[in-house]
């Protein structure tokens, strides 16, 4: 049997690290493996791993070395005719190392292999991609660009696991260094990682060297992996985020061609410039998680940590509804009853709504005999006050973040817009993608307001029709109305399902 090395990094990730190793152990059944445990300092106990896994050969650093670094030490010390990366927050599937192996030996050109790798809510994380290009930065693979036109040309050309039909391996330019198996004959024509990237990108940067030395890299997605994505980078934020940016200029400089060095303030320029915002966006989240830990009625969310029994999702789908106050009339049945009637098994429903005025009659009463109860958001009322509707708007924001929803369905003029807005600020922002429904039970484009106002409104409406995935009207006449009258949207955005 062919001898095997398993290179785990971690640093500050115990938690995962021990459920991953789970996860290994009951993979790996009878086969033999040397795991190296590479510890950068970390400050969580990473000894507790030993109690229950004597047999793991674990190096701890006294310093944060970098991921190549430390992986460097552990293939120095290894001798396996294959090597598994593995980062400390996957977990493996059962037969991962079998199917693993037998396409290694089945293989001889394959230097690389890369699986499929899945978010731990069982999405794509696309894993295989592209060489990068200047393009890379708008459409990398969780960029807002790629989240939000995932069929776009330029994306489908740089994450090329989208091509692949889930069945068959398929050459590629690089595989994710979140697990990867490397033939060690590979290793030895290639050399080590380069340890001038601290994290991030050295993947890409050993792939290409191996393909220069005639080795194959191959994505495999019959071989899955689970990831919970920033386990270890997490825990410092704000330094993966500016090593993530000197990896890409080191990537660059690496491979740029001597008579494009002019090009080089640009791309320092460009960097600076994205690494600002995300940065920026960053810090919002921070915040956000902050202000969570030290009020947390209003968060009930706990970190995740996989487990080692890998459970595929379940496929109810979670949907957000949001409505501005449940007050007499048609919107208020309509919410009930698409809240508490949808089939229980498919969908998990919430509602969100806003505090009811002196001078509105009240139907919460129909959700009285329920189990779910709609979350109540006191600052979303009738009356436009622009300190009310900036509280409210946060307190959206922070249900969409907590709850994470498959679709977000919004109901009314001003939860619709506020909603939206708070909808389209978490795509930006998370890596979970939410799809906007919009229903119009009515509109406030003429009669209730000046032209001035009327035509602000107009065009709120038309900019959050552009990030809306479906637009619906009541009747045939409001489409009619919100296509052709007030170009709301075009009429293929829009449909039409009747109240009842």
């Amino acid at each position: 049997m062919n001898s095997l090395d398993i290179i785990i990094v971690n640093y500050n990730s115990t938690d995962h690290l021990l459920n991953c190793l789970r996860t290994v152990e009951k993979s790996l059944g009878d086969l033999c493996a040397n795991i190296f445990v590479q510890d950068n300092a970390s400050t969580d106990s990473v000894c507790r791993i030993l109690s229950e896994f004597p047999r793991v050969i674990l190096t701890q650093n006294r310093h944060n070395l970098g991921f190549a670094r430390a992986v460097n030490q552990a293939l120095r010390k290894g001798a396996g005719d294959y090597v598994v990366l593995l980062n400390p927050d996957a977990c493996i599937v059962d037969n991962f190392f079998e199917t693993s192996l037998s396409f290694m030996q089945k293989n001889s050109g394959a230097g690389v292999m890369g699986p499929r790798i899945l978010d731990n809510d069982g999405r794509l994380q696309n894993s295989a991609r592209a060489f990068p290009t200047p393009l890379t930065a708008f459409f990398g693979r969780s960029s807002f660009l790629s989240r939000r036109f995932p069929e776009n040309p330029v994306t489908s050309r740089n994450l090329l696991s989208l091509k692949s039909d889930g069945k068959s391996p398929m050459k590629v330019d690089w595989v994710s260094g979140a697990c990867m198996v490397i033939r060690r004959k590979a290793i030895d024509d290639t050399g080590l990682l380069d340890e001038r990237f601290f994290m991030y990108w050295e993947d890409a940067d050993w792939c290409r060297r191996i393909w220069k030395h005639g080795w194959k890299v191959v994505y495999n997605p019959q071989a899955t992996v689970y990831h919970y994505v920033g386990g270890s980078s997490e825990k410092n934020i704000f330094r993966s985020v500016i090593e993530f940016h000197k990896s890409v200029y080191r990537l660059f400089d690496k491979y740029l061609d001597s008579s494009l060095s002019f090009l080089k303030p640009l791309v320092i320029g460009g960097l600076t410039i994205r690494l600002f915002f995300v940065l920026v966006s960053n810090l919002f989240q921070w915040s956000f998680s902050i202000f969570n830990k030290r009020h947390p009625k209003f968060s009930d969310t706990q970190p995740q940590v996989l487990s080692a029994d890998i459970q595929l999702p379940e496929n109810k789908i979670k949907i957000l509804r949001i409505i501005s106050r449940l007050n007499i009339g048609g919107p208020s049945i309509h919410v009930h009853l698409l809240t508490n009637g949808l089939n229980a098994e498919r969908f998990d429903s919430k509602l969100v709504t806003g505090k009811i005025s002196p001078q509105d009659g009240d139907m919460s009463y129909l959700f009285h005999y329920y189990d779910k109860q709609p979350i109540i958001v006191p600052e979303l009322q009738r009356e436009i006050s622009l300190r009310m509707d900036m509280k409210a708007f946060i307190q959206i924001l922070k249900i969409i973040f907590r709850e994470k929803p498959d679709i977000l369905h919004t109901h009314t003029a001003k939860a619709g817009s506020s909603s939206r807005f708070a909808g389209l600020l978490c795509n930006i922002l998370s890596s979970h993608q939410v799809h906007m429904v919009h229903t119009f039970h009515g509109h406030v484009f003429e009669g209730y307001f000046s032209k001035v106002n009327s035509l602000l409104f107009l065009n709120i409406e038309r900019f959050l029709a552009r990030v809306t995935d479906v637009v619906i009207a009541i009747s045939e006449t409001q489409k009619h109305e919100l296509a052709e009258k007030y170009r709301i949207a075009p009429a293929s955005k829009i449909r039409t399902l009747e109240l009842g």
